[in-house]
């Protein structure tokens, strides 16, 4: 089912959120005008610093819809836990 709509394996999920965007571009699928997509960094090869920033922003706009987003940083969602 995850594949027919994100054209992602569900064992590759994690994988897939680790730099940030594919979370970014969820929740602004979800709430429009919520991300601005020119703050997302979508280069091919990122550095850690980026994919922080990726990260803490998805985390950012989370709480902005209403998400609990309670003991969650960057590295958590970068390392998959």
């Amino acid at each position: 089912v995850l594949f027919s709509v994100l054209a992602i394996k569900a064992e590759k999920l994690f994988e897939a959120c680790g730099d940030g965007v594919l979370i970014c571009k969820l929740i602004k699928a979800c709430v429009p005008q919520t991300i601005d997509e020119r703050v997302i960094n979508t280069k091919a090869t990122k550095n850690a610093w980026e994919k922080n920033e990726n990260q803490q922003l998805a985390i950012n706009s989370a709480k902005g819809i209403g998400c609990s987003t309670v003991n969650i940083g960057p590295n958590d969602l970068i390392e998959g836990r």
